[in-house]
């Protein structure tokens, strides 16, 4: 199997894992770097390659996944991740997992559902793509509280117009969970992963923490 890295995330990124792993996988000798801007997949040593008909995982970051994966496929890829699979992934609350009602909206249905929130103190919000998790108050939403309004439309603008909604369910913690937090990864993928804590580059679009506004 094949790893492709993306230029665009190489040449932007400085300490991240993405890093580790391409370095990893060029000792390997199963690097590939693909270019986004000139629809091309090259070696480690830079020489453009054919990949059709190889097996290639792509190693990227969130903004470029599916850029990446189109290129991949264009190229004749037999790629161990699809497009489908990640829609699959985003909509995992389809599978019937939980028991908790959770629902795919619009920016716009989540403030005319005012009937809905007004059962709960509080809902749980986050973007359908990777990006921004909140409880907020539903007064707050119900009201059409300008600064709630204006902090939705932000997130909106950022990581797209589809939101999760759900009813809020406080954690508890124990001696055992003082934080939680969840990570969505390939433990098979053959490539390193890294445990290192802290705030991570921009461009690499981890889940930013979960925010209040109540």
């Amino acid at each position: 199997m094949y790893y492709c890295f993306l230029k665009e995330d190489i040449e932007q990124l400085t300490y991240d894992p993405l890093i580790i792993q391409k370095e990893y996988a060029m000792r390997l000798g199963s690097l590939y770097v693909g270019s986004l801007e000139q629809q091309t997949i090259y070696d480690a040593s830079g020489t453009k390659v054919s990949i059709a008909d190889k097996r290639v995982l792509l190693r990227c970051t969130y903004d470029n996944m599916i850029a990446g994966i189109r290129l991949l496929s264009k190229q004749g890829a037999n790629l161990v991740e699809t497009e489908h699979d990640v829609e699959r992934i985003e909509s995992w609350y389809r599978l019937g997992l939980t028991r908790r009602s959770i629902q795919e909206v619009e920016l716009s249905e989540l403030m005319s559902a005012q009937n809905h929130l007004g059962v709960e103190d509080k809902i749980f919000l986050k973007s359908k793509r990777k990006g921004f998790s909140a409880i907020i108050g539903a007064a707050r939403i119900a009201q059409h509280d300008a600064e709630t309004i204006a902090f939705l439309e932000e997130q909106r603008r950022r990581y797209g117009s589809r939101m999760i909604l759900s009813k809020y369910i406080p954690i508890k913690n124990d001696s055992l969970s003082g934080k939680s937090g969840r990570r969505l990864g390939r433990s098979k993928s053959g490539l390193p992963t890294c445990s290192k804590r802290g705030k991570p580059p921009r461009s690499s679009r981890r889940n930013l923490p979960t925010l209040q506004i109540c």
